[in-house]
């Protein structure tokens, strides 16, 4: 693996981790598995100024983040499928890095601009939002799991191949 891409997954890595680390205590709504829309309003109340505009500060940092995890985790695929004879069209392995990243957009997105209008509430937004997530760490989960898999195909076939 190339020194620059270990950095980067190492960078990702800890992002993720400080991010987790503020959110979860606070909760943020991008920690959770999933939520109903009807809690969102409650939880930016309950957080009071300066939590709102702490989230929006990490929000804005997710967008950012989610630029960044996107290209890692599209630069891994492309490594751990090189030289593999796959069936299917090339651009199938990267669905559920589209999904969850295209996810995790429109649930930052969403959950900045619902920030913006509070107290105002925007129910089919929040709706949106609430989708949004678990559909987010379902397709992050597929894309792993594909990372995994095609990681046991290379070891597969360098351990078939001769030598």
């Amino acid at each position: 693996m190339k020194p620059t891409l270990l950095a980067l997954i190492l960078i990702v890595l800890a992002i993720n981790g400080m991010m987790l680390y503020v959110g979860v205590p606070l909760g943020f709504l991008d920690g959770r598995f999933s939520y109903p829309a009807s809690a969102i309003q409650p939880l930016f109340a309950e957080q009071g100024n300066a939590g709102r505009m702490l989230y929006e500060q990490l929000e804005t940092i997710d967008l950012l983040f989610i630029l960044l995890y996107t290209w890692v985790l599209v630069e891994v695929t492309r490594l751990f499928a090189r030289g593999l004879k796959l069936r299917g069209p090339a651009w199938l392995a990267y669905l559920p890095i589209g999904v969850a990243t295209s996810a995790d957009a429109v649930e930052t997105v969403g959950i900045l601009s619902l920030l913006k209008r509070f107290p105002e509430s925007a129910p089919d937004l929040e709706r949106l939002v609430s989708l949004a997530t678990p559909l987010k760490w379902v397709a992050l989960a597929c894309a792993l799991a594909q990372l995994a898999w095609l990681l046991v195909l290379q070891a597969r076939a360098k351990w078939s191949s001769p030598v």
